[in-house]
């Protein structure tokens, strides 16, 4: 739950901008998107079709999509939706998983009453308190812009998320490339038992970290990432193997 300028604060948008033209996407709720007070508003086929409307607005008929946790699963409902859009899927910490538990185990339990009770500063000290530690200041951030409403809204969407249903993972073509801590059990899972459902993806484990840690570690997840956008072009499952 941060916006786009969390890809400017790792480097990876100086890194890729030497070889790509590189956009990067506040998703509803996030920066300055918009910050629906419904939980309609956070649908997440809704978050691929504005993608999909960038696109054409930029006259791109295909990318390399890199996301993160929200940002990933994003990209693997675009790869079932819209799989012609997508030249290669790069997913750290994320999951095509339904999404029901979720937001008790990635945030705190009982978060959506506690938010519902006592607003945004109850959840910023559930958070703490349930993890240990101060809040980043990028996602305290975000959580100040959705307000307590909106917070609310998109925790209960998020619960509901169907995810990508595994008979359909399995007829996704998309080259794809995923990333997860040996730390961050949750996605830890789900991303090793998507790999394994999708014929051209593979896997990559971040040794020593947990899900926040996950997008700091730019420099291991970009030296595979960027080779694999460039083998990604062509259909030779043994070179993508290589890389994954």
């Amino acid at each position: 739950m941060q916006s786009s300028k969390v890809w400017s604060k790792h480097g990876y948008v100086a890194q890729l901008a030497q070889r790509y033209r590189v956009i990067t996407i506040d998703v509803r709720g996030h920066g300055r998107s918009d910050k629906p007070e419904h939980p309609a508003g956070y649908d997440i086929q809704a978050s691929v079709r504005d993608v999909c409307a960038l696109l054409d607005h930029l006259e791109i008929a295909q990318t390399h999509f890199l996301g993160y946790s929200l940002g990933g699963r994003i990209g693997l409902t675009m790869a079932a939706a819209a799989p012609e859009r997508l030249a290669s899927l790069v997913v750290a910490g994320s999951s095509s998983r339904p999404q029901c538990g979720a937001v008790n185990v990635v945030m705190f339990p009982d978060a959506i009453a506690v938010t519902e009770k006592w607003g945004v500063e109850g959840f910023v000290q559930g958070w703490q308190e349930h993890r240990g530690t101060t809040m980043g200041s990028g996602f305290r951030a975000t959580v100040d812009a959705l307000g307590a409403r909106g917070l609310v809204a998109l925790m209960r969407q998020w619960d509901a998320e169907p995810g990508v249903a595994e008979d359909v993972l399995a007829q996704v073509q998309t080259p794809s490339l995923f990333f997860a801590g040996s730390r961050d059990m949750l996605r830890l899972a789900d991303s090793r038992h998507a790999a394994a459902l999708m014929p051209r993806a593979y896997f990559t484990l971040l040794e020593g970290a947990d899900h926040g840690q996950t997008i700091a570690m730019r420099d291991r997840i970009l030296d595979r990432a960027e080779a694999f956008f460039r083998l990604a072009e062509f259909p030779d499952i043994e070179k993508l193997s290589a890389v994954g």
